[in-house]
């Protein structure tokens, strides 16, 4: 969601350099929260390593001082004093076969000076680097080839409480920049711990008794002054809510969606908010279908768009509407398959288009389309349905966003045939669920489709990225030199953002400048 061109999570935020996790610990009262105003740095620790390695280390920096230290991969027995030392050590790999994993810590300094040399002591050796030579996505090598450097982004907890935070979204203008969240609050945390029962229960009525329910919340962030505001109410709470998202129009109103279960059926409901003050809850489905995963966007006219998964005919369909003023269109069937389909997406470009995105079950096999939308007299037209990647294979989960130059990017995930099929004790012809993923990109503009020169699976992090990258191999491909290089490009750029919610599949990175990282290969047509 950039300039008002608006994403949903994730997001390109060129003024606020900084990767934002929502924590549950122990709540403190409303405050406000200062982001880092220092440079991070990603020391991993251990990379070729044989065995079980010990890689206890510290660090200094001059000039200025190190403002925190924390754990990379950390596990039970590893430890850092936050401040300048730690003690961890790389491990086996999760699988058989796996590589050992290197451990690492991540380092923040006091002040972001480009001229701050660092020292570096581990039990495994000595090596020393200078901010100025760490760029983004090009970090370097120490210790033989066993210590990387990397520039990652700051990060600031938001939230400290006892109940739990989730399923962030993001949205941002001018200076501002809104995040929404779902808390849950628990009923009595006596009654859930996992301890062993003396005797039998003489009935189960602990077991029925009211959860805490569920409330959406908002905060506010000043890019000029670096500070979040506390949180606040958007809904009622105790309620049974699924997930929010955040979108600002043209009038600077920020609207906050979420899906609520009224009698018996989750429905979208919205606020807004003006100068401060929340307008009346307005109801956005009346379906008696359950709507559900909504995601939401500004167009270049400054209308805000909500698209959202929701049952109806007997099967899931992606549905969508457009801000009407104060209210929003009747809804509109964006999807066309008999066929269940999934997990919406959408973006906006600078040009008007708005595209939703989702993946669908329509020929038995889940693919990835996406289809072009415009607001006319009201409601909303649609394009025909655009296939990004309807193979046999497993093809699903997209996200997308446009750049400067109008052109759609998509990210999905891959796998083989029969990816969650025939996979067992007594079947192996399929593929398991955690196995064989990776992450996939095409390039559309106007009816062009296309997809990197380069290998993407290799140039994303983690030890098995580039063992397990299958697929469309485009190396050999001639690159359209008429297309303009993402290399050369200069404006924030959300593909990234987008392939590290795909990789990681959980983690609530949410702010990035993304001019400052490893920029994508060239694209070339298919």
């Amino acid at each position: 969601m950039r300039k008002v061109t608006w994403l949903f999570v994730p997001v390109a935020i060129a003024a606020v350099v900084a990767a934002v996790s929502l924590y549950s610990q122990g709540r403190s009262g409303p405050v406000t929260r200062a982001m880092p105003a220092g440079a991070s740095f990603l020391i991993s620790l251990g990379a070729g390593d044989k065995e079980p390695t010990p890689w206890d280390g510290s660090i200094t920096v001059s000039p200025g001082g190190i403002a925190s230290i924390r754990g990379w991969r950390f596990v039970a027995d590893d430890s850092t004093d936050s401040v300048s030392s730690w003690k961890c050590s790389s491990r086996e790999g999760a699988g058989n076969g796996d590589p050992m994993m290197p451990n690492g810590v991540v380092v923040t300094t006091s002040g972001d000076d480009s001229g701050a040399s660092f020292s570096v002591k581990t039990v495994q050796g000595e090596f020393s680097f200078r901010a100025a030579d760490i760029a983004w996505g090009t970090g370097r090598k120490y210790l033989q080839g066993r210590v990387a450097v990397d520039r990652v982004p700051s990060m600031a907890r938001l939230t400290d409480s006892t109940e739990e935070q989730d399923f962030p979204a993001i949205a941002q203008t001018g200076d501002s920049v809104y995040v929404t969240y779902t808390e849950f609050v628990h009923s009595d945390r006596s009654k859930e711990s996992g301890r062993q029962l003396d005797a039998a229960p003489a009935n189960f009525d602990d077991y029925a008794r009211p959860a805490g329910g569920d409330q959406v919340f908002l905060m506010t962030y000043s890019k000029a002054k670096r500070v979040w505001d506390a949180p606040v109410a958007v809904s009622a709470p105790k309620q049974d809510v699924v997930r929010s998202a955040v979108a600002v129009d043209g009038q600077k109103r920020v609207w906050v969606f979420w899906s609520a279960q009224k009698d018996g059926n989750f429905d979208i409901y919205a606020k807004s908010m003006s100068d401060g003050k929340w307008s009346g809850e307005i109801r956005i489905t009346r379906d008696p279908g359950t709507d559900l995963n909504r995601v939401a966007a500004t167009d270049a006219s400054g209308r805000v768009w909500v698209a959202w998964q929701g049952f109806r005919n007997n099967n899931l369909e992606v549905l969508a509407a457009v801000q009407n003023g104060d209210n929003f269109s009747p809804e509109s069937t964006v999807s066309f398959s008999r066929n269940s389909d999934w997990d919406p997406a959408i973006a906006t470009a600078a040009n008007g288009e708005v595209a939703v995105a989702w993946d669908t079950y329509d020929k038995g096999d889940y693919d990835v389309y996406f289809r072009r939308l415009r607001a006319d007299r009201g409601g909303v037209k649609m394009d025909a349905p655009v296939p990004v990647a309807a193979s046999a294979k497993f093809e699903a989960r997209a996200s997308i966003a446009y750049d400067q130059q109008n052109r759609l990017w998509v990210a999905y995930e891959g796998s083989e045939i029969k990816w969650g099929k025939d996979y067992g004790t007594q079947e192996t012809s399929g593929i398991a669920l955690y196995q064989g993923h990776t992450g996939r990109v095409k390039c559309f503009l106007g009816n062009q489709a296309m997809v990197p020169a380069g290998d993407l699976a290799g140039a994303m992090p983690g030890p098995t990225t580039a063992r397990i990258a299958r697929g469309v191999n485009a190396a050999s491909v001639p690159t359209d030199t008429t297309m303009p290089n993402p290399r050369e490009a200069t404006e924030p750029f959300t593909l990234l953002a987008m392939m590290v919610i795909t990789y990681l599949g959980f983690g609530l990175i949410l702010a990035l400048d993304l001019r400052k990282v490893r920029p994508l290969p060239p694209v070339v047509a298919i």
